[in-house]
């Protein structure tokens, strides 16, 4: 039964109570009586009995009636509150992935950039060093051959007199492409500084090195 429908009830069942009880007087109480007159012109104790008794039934349902709309009010409101926390919180939930998303692609270009030669995007000197450091203690464990090979672009300097910096720049960078793309996956090309490069063999044995340097 919803609240407010409860006062509705409690005057049906005061009522019913009214004509029970005038019933029960008649037929217990008063044989001479009859129902109409204990209905409508009852004894002065038997009226004040019944109307306290309809006060409260009347009296407890708009009670109850004011609990349970409080009652439901309540958790309409915690149900509301609930459901703007889970908004809040998925919205804030997807910030920090956008966030985190934003630091990690920021963390990489750091680190490319730290690791990275902008003109021919090989490795520069100080990730060069990094990695033959480690290769170095490998090869001091395993000893399964690590070879280093050192070149340059003969006459760089000419290119850049005679056509200027930028014609330089091209050729450094296609020599970077070509060279690479000549080597092994495993291979490290990286460029030391100016026209020069380095390139680390790891794992290899001496008839490739020789013949990569031939080339």
């Amino acid at each position: 039964m919803k609240p407010n429908w409860l006062p509705q009830f409690a005057i049906i069942l005061s009522i019913l109570f009214w004509l029970v009880d005038s019933s029960i007087d008649v037929i217990i109480f008063s044989e001479s009586e009859t129902i109409m007159d204990s209905l409508i012109n009852p004894e002065p104790v038997e009226l004040w009995m019944r109307l306290f008794v309809v006060f409260l039934l009347v009296s407890f349902s708009f009670l109850s009636r004011f609990l349970l709309n409080e009652k439901i009010s309540a958790s309409n409101e915690l149900v509301k509150y609930q459901k703007d926390l889970e908004k809040i919180i998925e919205l804030r939930t997807k910030e920090l992935r956008a966030e985190i998303e934003i630091r990690k692609i920021v963390e990489e270009e750091l680190q490319k950039t730290a690791s990275t030669d902008p003109l021919t995007e090989l490795f520069n000197r100080r990730k060069f060093i990094e990695i033959l450091n480690r290769e170095m203690k490998r090869e001091c464990r395993h000893s399964v051959g690590l070879f280093l090979i050192i070149c340059d672009i003969d006459k760089f300097k000419d290119i850049n007199d005679l056509y200027g910096h930028p014609a330089g720049d091209q050729v450094l960078k296609q020599f970077s492409h070509v060279i690479k793309n000549s080597l092994r996956k495993t291979d490290i090309l990286a460029r030391w500084g100016g026209e020069e490069f380095v390139m680390l063999f790891p794992n290899t044995k001496v008839n490739y090195a020789k013949k990569s340097q031939k080339n």
